[in-house]
Protein backbone atom coordinates (compact mmCIF):
# COMPACT_ATOMS: atom_id res chain seq x y z
CA UNK A 1 0.00 0.00 0.00
CA UNK A 2 1.51 3.13 -0.65
CA UNK A 3 1.52 6.21 1.62
CA UNK A 4 -0.40 8.92 2.21
CA UNK A 5 -2.84 9.16 -0.76
CA UNK A 6 -6.17 11.18 -0.65
CA UNK A 7 -8.97 9.26 -0.61
CA UNK A 8 -9.90 5.63 0.49
CA UNK A 9 -12.38 3.73 -1.91
CA UNK A 10 -14.09 1.25 -0.43
CA UNK A 11 -15.73 -1.91 -1.57
CA UNK A 12 -17.57 -4.19 0.13
CA UNK A 13 -18.34 -7.41 -1.87
CA UNK A 14 -20.36 -11.03 -1.54
CA UNK A 15 -20.55 -13.32 -4.45
CA UNK A 16 -19.77 -10.75 -6.93
CA UNK A 17 -17.72 -12.84 -8.98
CA UNK A 18 -19.51 -11.82 -12.44
CA UNK A 19 -18.95 -7.67 -11.29
CA UNK A 20 -16.45 -7.51 -9.26
CA UNK A 21 -13.39 -7.32 -12.26
CA UNK A 22 -14.92 -4.38 -13.98
CA UNK A 23 -15.66 -2.61 -10.72
CA UNK A 24 -12.05 -3.14 -9.85
CA UNK A 25 -10.94 -2.25 -13.60
CA UNK A 26 -12.82 0.88 -13.66
CA UNK A 27 -11.33 2.07 -10.13
CA UNK A 28 -7.74 1.49 -11.01
CA UNK A 29 -7.88 3.20 -14.41
CA UNK A 30 -9.34 6.02 -12.55
CA UNK A 31 -7.82 9.69 -13.91
CA UNK A 32 -7.30 10.84 -10.84
CA UNK A 33 -4.51 8.02 -9.16
CA UNK A 34 -4.07 9.54 -5.27
CA UNK A 35 -6.37 6.83 -3.70
CA UNK A 36 -6.10 3.51 -1.64
CA UNK A 37 -8.72 0.95 -2.45
CA UNK A 38 -9.42 -1.35 0.32
CA UNK A 39 -12.05 -4.28 -0.59
CA UNK A 40 -14.01 -6.27 2.01
CA UNK A 41 -14.78 -9.79 1.36
CA UNK A 42 -18.24 -10.26 3.54
CA UNK A 43 -17.76 -14.00 3.55
CA UNK A 44 -18.14 -14.91 -0.54
CA UNK A 45 -18.05 -18.55 -1.83
CA UNK A 46 -17.68 -18.11 -5.35
CA UNK A 47 -14.52 -17.57 -5.98
CA UNK A 48 -14.44 -13.60 -5.92
CA UNK A 49 -11.62 -12.85 -3.79
CA UNK A 50 -9.26 -15.59 -6.04
CA UNK A 51 -10.31 -13.80 -9.09
CA UNK A 52 -9.24 -10.67 -7.50
CA UNK A 53 -5.77 -11.84 -6.11
CA UNK A 54 -5.19 -13.03 -9.20
CA UNK A 55 -5.95 -10.16 -11.56
CA UNK A 56 -5.10 -7.38 -9.04
CA UNK A 57 -3.04 -8.92 -6.50
CA UNK A 58 0.16 -7.17 -7.54
CA UNK A 59 -1.32 -3.85 -7.58
CA UNK A 60 -0.39 -1.85 -4.08
CA UNK A 61 -3.30 0.85 -4.14
CA UNK A 62 -5.18 -2.33 -3.10
CA UNK A 63 -6.08 -3.85 0.19
CA UNK A 64 -8.21 -6.94 0.62
CA UNK A 65 -9.58 -8.10 4.15
CA UNK A 66 -11.98 -11.16 4.56
CA UNK A 67 -14.32 -11.42 7.24
CA UNK A 68 -17.19 -14.39 7.80
CA UNK A 69 -20.31 -13.25 6.31
CA UNK A 70 -21.86 -10.11 8.60
CA UNK A 71 -23.52 -7.78 5.80
CA UNK A 72 -22.94 -4.90 3.59
CA UNK A 73 -23.46 -2.49 6.93
CA UNK A 74 -20.45 -4.35 8.88
CA UNK A 75 -17.76 -4.25 5.64
CA UNK A 76 -18.11 -0.54 5.75
CA UNK A 77 -17.43 -0.20 8.94
CA UNK A 78 -14.51 -2.31 8.59
CA UNK A 79 -13.34 -0.72 5.51
CA UNK A 80 -13.88 2.71 7.59
CA UNK A 81 -11.72 1.26 10.03
CA UNK A 82 -9.18 0.08 7.56
CA UNK A 83 -8.65 3.45 5.64
CA UNK A 84 -6.18 6.15 6.05
CA UNK A 85 -6.48 9.26 3.74
CA UNK A 86 -8.51 12.53 4.36
CA UNK A 87 -11.28 11.23 2.24
CA UNK A 88 -13.48 8.57 2.30
CA UNK A 89 -16.22 7.07 -0.42
CA UNK A 90 -17.89 4.37 -1.25
CA UNK A 91 -18.64 1.84 -4.42
CA UNK A 92 -20.38 -0.80 -4.50
CA UNK A 93 -19.34 -4.19 -6.18
CA UNK A 94 -21.81 -3.98 -9.14
CA UNK A 95 -21.18 -0.78 -10.15
CA UNK A 96 -18.42 1.28 -12.06
CA UNK A 97 -17.29 4.07 -12.42
CA UNK A 98 -16.12 6.71 -15.25
CA UNK A 99 -12.53 7.15 -15.39
CA UNK A 100 -13.07 11.01 -14.00
CA UNK A 101 -14.96 10.23 -10.81
CA UNK A 102 -12.57 10.28 -8.20
CA UNK A 103 -11.00 13.20 -10.06
CA UNK A 104 -14.58 15.17 -10.63
CA UNK A 105 -15.28 14.34 -6.61
CA UNK A 106 -12.23 15.63 -5.17
CA UNK A 107 -12.12 18.74 -7.56
CA UNK A 108 -15.40 19.67 -5.87
CA UNK A 109 -15.04 19.42 -2.49
CA UNK A 110 -12.08 22.03 -1.62
CA UNK A 111 -13.43 23.58 1.94
CA UNK A 112 -16.33 21.48 1.66
CA UNK A 113 -17.08 19.04 4.50
CA UNK A 114 -19.22 16.64 1.65
CA UNK A 115 -19.91 16.42 -1.84
CA UNK A 116 -23.23 15.08 -3.05
CA UNK A 117 -22.66 14.14 -7.04
CA UNK A 118 -25.20 12.50 -9.45
CA UNK A 119 -25.29 9.25 -10.44
CA UNK A 120 -26.51 7.51 -13.72
CA UNK A 121 -28.70 4.48 -13.03
CA UNK A 122 -27.94 1.76 -16.02
CA UNK A 123 -29.59 -2.22 -16.70
CA UNK A 124 -27.34 -5.03 -16.56
CA UNK A 125 -27.12 -4.41 -20.24
CA UNK A 126 -25.82 -0.95 -19.36
CA UNK A 127 -28.72 1.03 -20.86
CA UNK A 128 -29.29 3.80 -19.13
CA UNK A 129 -32.60 3.64 -17.29
CA UNK A 130 -32.10 7.32 -15.37
CA UNK A 131 -29.46 10.10 -14.88
CA UNK A 132 -29.98 11.91 -11.86
CA UNK A 133 -30.20 16.18 -12.33
CA UNK A 134 -29.18 17.37 -8.64
CA UNK A 135 -28.17 20.86 -9.38
CA UNK A 136 -24.46 22.66 -8.34
CA UNK A 137 -25.51 24.23 -4.94
CA UNK A 138 -23.31 25.62 -1.84
CA UNK A 139 -25.07 25.05 1.55
CA UNK A 140 -24.03 26.35 4.84
CA UNK A 141 -25.36 24.80 7.88
CA UNK A 142 -24.68 27.23 10.92
CA UNK A 143 -26.86 25.93 13.83
CA UNK A 144 -28.90 23.09 14.60
CA UNK A 145 -32.40 24.17 12.98
CA UNK A 146 -29.91 24.47 9.30
CA UNK A 147 -28.96 20.33 9.89
CA UNK A 148 -32.72 19.45 9.92
CA UNK A 149 -33.79 21.48 7.70
CA UNK A 150 -30.95 20.58 4.94
CA UNK A 151 -32.05 16.76 5.66
CA UNK A 152 -35.89 17.24 5.10
CA UNK A 153 -35.51 19.97 2.03
CA UNK A 154 -32.60 18.26 0.58
CA UNK A 155 -32.41 14.90 1.26
CA UNK A 156 -35.96 13.76 1.41
CA UNK A 157 -36.70 15.74 -1.21
CA UNK A 158 -34.25 14.49 -3.34
CA UNK A 159 -32.36 17.15 -3.89
CA UNK A 160 -29.32 15.26 -3.27
CA UNK A 161 -28.48 11.73 -3.23
CA UNK A 162 -28.64 9.79 0.21
CA UNK A 163 -26.61 7.07 -1.40
CA UNK A 164 -23.12 7.07 -0.03
CA UNK A 165 -21.23 5.79 -2.86
CA UNK A 166 -22.02 8.76 -5.10
CA UNK A 167 -20.42 11.28 -2.03
CA UNK A 168 -17.17 12.12 -1.04
CA UNK A 169 -16.97 12.55 2.90
CA UNK A 170 -14.00 13.71 5.38
CA UNK A 171 -12.49 10.93 7.18
CA UNK A 172 -12.30 13.59 10.48
CA UNK A 173 -15.41 14.29 10.77
CA UNK A 174 -16.41 10.40 10.11
CA UNK A 175 -13.66 9.28 13.04
CA UNK A 176 -14.15 11.93 15.40
CA UNK A 177 -17.86 11.86 15.59
CA UNK A 178 -18.18 7.85 15.78
CA UNK A 179 -20.17 8.06 12.49
CA UNK A 180 -20.94 4.71 11.22
CA UNK A 181 -23.07 2.37 9.40
CA UNK A 182 -26.26 0.60 11.52
CA UNK A 183 -25.38 -2.74 11.47
CA UNK A 184 -28.84 -3.69 12.80
CA UNK A 185 -31.09 -2.91 9.57
CA UNK A 186 -29.89 -6.46 7.69
CA UNK A 187 -28.72 -4.58 4.22
CA UNK A 188 -31.45 -1.85 3.78
CA UNK A 189 -31.32 2.07 4.40
CA UNK A 190 -27.70 2.06 5.86
CA UNK A 191 -26.37 4.79 3.27
CA UNK A 192 -29.24 6.78 4.52
CA UNK A 193 -28.35 6.22 8.02
CA UNK A 194 -25.51 7.26 7.52
CA UNK A 195 -26.00 10.54 5.38
CA UNK A 196 -28.00 11.85 8.10
CA UNK A 197 -25.74 11.52 10.66
CA UNK A 198 -23.20 12.57 8.27
CA UNK A 199 -25.27 15.87 7.84
CA UNK A 200 -25.72 16.70 11.55
CA UNK A 201 -21.25 17.32 12.11
CA UNK A 202 -21.29 18.79 8.12
CA UNK A 203 -20.89 22.82 8.44
CA UNK A 204 -20.64 23.07 4.03
CA UNK A 205 -21.97 20.89 1.91
CA UNK A 206 -21.81 20.75 -2.08
CA UNK A 207 -24.40 19.17 -4.03
CA UNK A 208 -22.43 18.93 -7.58
CA UNK A 209 -23.73 17.63 -10.99
CA UNK A 210 -20.64 15.42 -11.59
CA UNK A 211 -22.32 12.01 -12.94
CA UNK A 212 -19.38 9.39 -13.82
CA UNK A 213 -20.46 6.70 -11.27
CA UNK A 214 -22.94 4.00 -12.40
CA UNK A 215 -25.02 2.29 -10.52
CA UNK A 216 -26.18 -0.98 -11.90
CA UNK A 217 -29.59 -2.42 -11.60
CA UNK A 218 -30.58 -5.73 -12.60
CA UNK A 219 -33.05 -8.64 -11.50
CA UNK A 220 -31.34 -10.52 -8.57
CA UNK A 221 -29.44 -7.56 -7.17
CA UNK A 222 -30.16 -6.94 -3.55
CA UNK A 223 -31.69 -2.85 -4.18
CA UNK A 224 -34.13 -4.69 -7.21
CA UNK A 225 -35.40 -7.42 -4.12
CA UNK A 226 -35.53 -4.26 -1.48
CA UNK A 227 -37.55 -2.41 -3.79
CA UNK A 228 -40.05 -5.36 -3.95
CA UNK A 229 -39.96 -5.97 0.12
CA UNK A 230 -41.59 -3.78 3.56
CA UNK A 231 -38.77 -3.20 5.51
CA UNK A 232 -40.77 -1.19 8.16
CA UNK A 233 -38.39 -2.30 10.94
CA UNK A 234 -35.36 -1.26 9.29
CA UNK A 235 -36.37 1.69 8.92
CA UNK A 236 -38.07 2.20 11.80
CA UNK A 237 -34.45 1.02 13.35
CA UNK A 238 -32.87 4.16 10.85
CA UNK A 239 -35.27 6.46 12.20
CA UNK A 240 -34.36 5.34 16.25
CA UNK A 241 -30.90 5.38 15.70
CA UNK A 242 -31.19 8.97 14.13
CA UNK A 243 -33.42 10.07 17.04
CA UNK A 244 -30.80 8.88 19.87
CA UNK A 245 -27.94 10.72 18.15
CA UNK A 246 -29.92 13.94 17.27
CA UNK A 247 -30.94 13.85 21.11
CA UNK A 248 -27.27 13.13 22.00
CA UNK A 249 -26.00 16.28 20.57
CA UNK A 250 -29.15 18.50 21.76
CA UNK A 251 -31.82 18.49 19.39
CA UNK A 252 -34.18 17.90 22.11
CA UNK A 253 -36.14 21.22 21.02
CA UNK A 254 -36.57 20.20 18.00
CA UNK A 255 -38.27 16.93 18.59
CA UNK A 256 -41.50 18.46 16.22
CA UNK A 257 -38.64 18.29 13.12
CA UNK A 258 -37.63 14.93 14.22
CA UNK A 259 -40.77 13.97 14.21
CA UNK A 260 -41.30 14.77 10.54
CA UNK A 261 -38.04 13.02 9.60
CA UNK A 262 -39.47 10.10 11.02
CA UNK A 263 -42.59 10.17 8.64
CA UNK A 264 -40.50 10.73 5.88
CA UNK A 265 -37.56 7.68 6.84
CA UNK A 266 -40.76 5.12 7.10
CA UNK A 267 -43.45 6.84 3.88
CA UNK A 268 -41.02 4.38 1.52
CA UNK A 269 -42.71 1.54 3.16
CA UNK A 270 -45.86 2.59 3.42
CA UNK A 271 -46.47 3.64 -0.51
CA UNK A 272 -45.02 -0.27 -0.50
CA UNK A 273 -47.51 -1.04 1.50
CA UNK A 274 -50.52 0.79 0.35
CA UNK A 275 -49.57 -0.67 -3.39
CA UNK A 276 -51.14 -3.84 -2.08
CA UNK A 277 -54.48 -4.74 -2.13
CA UNK A 278 -54.47 -5.11 1.27
CA UNK A 279 -54.44 -2.59 3.08
CA UNK A 280 -54.97 -3.81 6.96
CA UNK A 281 -51.01 -5.10 6.62
CA UNK A 282 -49.69 -2.38 7.73
CA UNK A 283 -51.09 -3.21 11.10
CA UNK A 284 -49.15 -6.83 10.66
CA UNK A 285 -46.05 -4.84 9.80
CA UNK A 286 -46.32 -2.70 12.65
CA UNK A 287 -46.20 -5.72 14.69
CA UNK A 288 -43.52 -6.93 13.30
CA UNK A 289 -40.81 -4.05 14.26
CA UNK A 290 -38.54 -4.60 17.21
CA UNK A 291 -38.60 -1.08 19.11
CA UNK A 292 -42.31 -0.14 18.75
CA UNK A 293 -42.35 2.50 21.02
CA UNK A 294 -40.05 4.91 19.18
CA UNK A 295 -42.41 3.98 16.18
CA UNK A 296 -45.40 5.33 18.17
CA UNK A 297 -43.86 8.41 20.15
CA UNK A 298 -42.77 9.48 16.84
CA UNK A 299 -46.17 8.99 15.10
CA UNK A 300 -47.60 10.69 18.05
CA UNK A 301 -45.29 13.29 17.87
CA UNK A 302 -45.93 14.02 14.20
CA UNK A 303 -49.85 14.66 15.42
CA UNK A 304 -48.72 18.09 16.80
CA UNK A 305 -46.18 19.43 14.52
CA UNK A 306 -48.83 20.33 11.95
CA UNK A 307 -47.30 24.51 12.39
CA UNK A 308 -44.36 22.82 10.74
CA UNK A 309 -45.35 20.49 8.78
CA UNK A 310 -46.64 23.51 6.85
CA UNK A 311 -43.15 24.70 6.60
CA UNK A 312 -42.10 22.44 3.98
CA UNK A 313 -45.99 21.51 2.49
CA UNK A 314 -48.87 23.68 1.75
CA UNK A 315 -51.67 23.36 4.43
CA UNK A 316 -53.96 20.97 2.23
CA UNK A 317 -50.77 18.31 2.31
CA UNK A 318 -49.88 18.99 5.66
CA UNK A 319 -53.67 17.68 6.84
CA UNK A 320 -53.48 15.14 4.72
CA UNK A 321 -50.47 14.08 6.35
CA UNK A 322 -51.92 14.35 9.92
CA UNK A 323 -54.76 11.95 8.84
CA UNK A 324 -52.70 9.36 7.31
CA UNK A 325 -50.42 9.57 10.78
CA UNK A 326 -53.76 8.25 12.35
CA UNK A 327 -53.53 5.43 10.13
CA UNK A 328 -50.14 4.63 10.79
CA UNK A 329 -50.69 4.46 14.76
CA UNK A 330 -53.96 2.19 14.23
CA UNK A 331 -53.10 0.46 11.25
CA UNK A 332 -56.80 0.23 10.47
CA UNK A 333 -57.78 1.39 7.74
CA UNK A 334 -61.82 0.56 8.20
CA UNK A 335 -61.49 2.80 11.46
CA UNK A 336 -60.62 6.28 9.49
CA UNK A 337 -62.40 5.78 6.36
CA UNK A 338 -59.11 6.78 4.22
CA UNK A 339 -59.34 6.19 0.44
CA UNK A 340 -55.47 5.10 -0.81
CA UNK A 341 -55.80 8.78 -2.81
CA UNK A 342 -54.97 10.58 0.32
CA UNK A 343 -51.71 8.89 0.27
CA UNK A 344 -50.36 9.00 -3.01
CA UNK A 345 -51.19 13.33 -2.91
CA UNK A 346 -49.12 13.15 0.39
CA UNK A 347 -46.05 11.41 -1.60
CA UNK A 348 -46.68 13.41 -4.92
Amino acid sequence: MRSNPTISVIVPFCNNATTIERCIKSILLQSFQDFELIIINDGSSDGSEDLIKKEFGNDNRIKIIHQDNRGVSVSRNRGIEESSCKYITFCDADDYLGKDWLFGLFAEIGDFDVVFANYINVDEKDSVIKKTEFQNQIIQLNCKRDHLDFVIRQVFQKKCSWTVWSCLFKREIVIENNIRFNENCENFGEDLGFVLEYSLFSKSVKIANENSYYYVTHPESMSARNNETIRMDSMNEISRSFYLRCIKEGYERYSKFLSIIHFLIMYGQYYKLIGKPNYKSLKTEINKIRDQDHYYKMTKGLLRSYKELCLYADKKTAKQILLFTNYCLHGNWERFKIESAIFYKIVK
